[in-house]
């Protein structure tokens, strides 16, 4: 009898995967990529020095440091964070970083940049529309446009899917700020402005019930795929669904 409860017990957790990864719950990070993109410095942030092993670039005329795959130009006394022009050349690509193919041709993808092999180098290019990749910067920009959720960096938007194998990754749906929505190319103008959502600030400590809607998380939510479906557990186990509302990202409290 005891050996049947113990087979019964195993089909369960066999019948039932559940896959929970400690990740930055706006983001939605997959459960096996560890190449710790997340903890580089966003575009923007400002250092009186560079680090020591940068290299100098010139391009366009203009001066740039490199160093572990990010971008810094010098403004006055200090050093700003930026994302790389295209065409711009480095002699090696950064650690962590991730070889793909599209198109018939070789990529190499790192932090939302997109490299090809040129010249004894690589090139910085632009992003090859319709490929997958599994991590994204955590900078990103969370656009609304029709009713969907995309990724924004540099130009280049990014939707999350989840693969058969519970894996959340992200799908390159445009480029050059042209968004593809399988309609027609979706450029974005001024009469046509996206809806950009920052990240949500904590949720008071009350103790939501099933049906809920909240307009932010929880702090320190984790992401868990149930049945390939994305949900947002807080520290107190209760469990958040995303949807849509007017071009506006919620969560509904879908148990606990």
């Amino acid at each position: 009898m005891k050996n049947r409860v113990s087979w019964l017990r195993a089909a369960m957790v066999l019948l039932i995967t559940i896959t929970v990864v400690s990740a930055d719950a706006q983001r939605g990070r997959g459960p096996r990529h560890n190449y710790n993109w997340k903890y580089y410095p966003a575009r923007g942030q400002r250092f009186y020095s560079v680090p020591s092993a940068s290299i100098r670039l010139t391009f366009g005329g203009l001066p740039y440091y490199y160093s572990g795959g990010i971008y810094y130009r010098p403004y006055g006394n200090y050093y700003r964070v930026i994302p790389p022009p295209i065409g711009i050349h480095i002699s090696t690509l950064p650690a962590g970083y991730w070889p793909m193919r599209w198109g018939g041709g070789a990529y190499f993808y790192f932090n939302g940049i997109f490299y090809r092999h040129q010249n004894n180098g690589y090139e910085v290019v632009r992003a090859p529309v319709g490929a997958d990749v599994p991590e994204i910067p955590r900078d990103a920009n969370v656009v609304v446009i029709d009713g969907n959720k995309y990724y924004e960096y540099n130009g280049t938007y990014f939707q999350e899917f989840t693969r058969s194998d519970g894996e959340i990754w992200y799908h390159v749906t445009g480029k050059n700020g042209v968004l593809n929505t399988g309609k027609a190319d979706h450029a974005i103008a001024q009469n046509d402005e996206p809806v950009y959502q920052e990240l949500p600030e904590p949720a008071d400590n009350a103790r939501p019930a099933i049906g809920d809607v909240v307009n932010t998380l929880p702090a320190d939510c984790k992401t868990v795929i149930i049945n390939n479906k994305k949900f947002y557990v807080s520290a107190d186990h209760v469990y958040y669904e995303e949807f849509i509302e007017n071009n506006t990202l919620k969560y509904k409290v879908a148990g606990r």
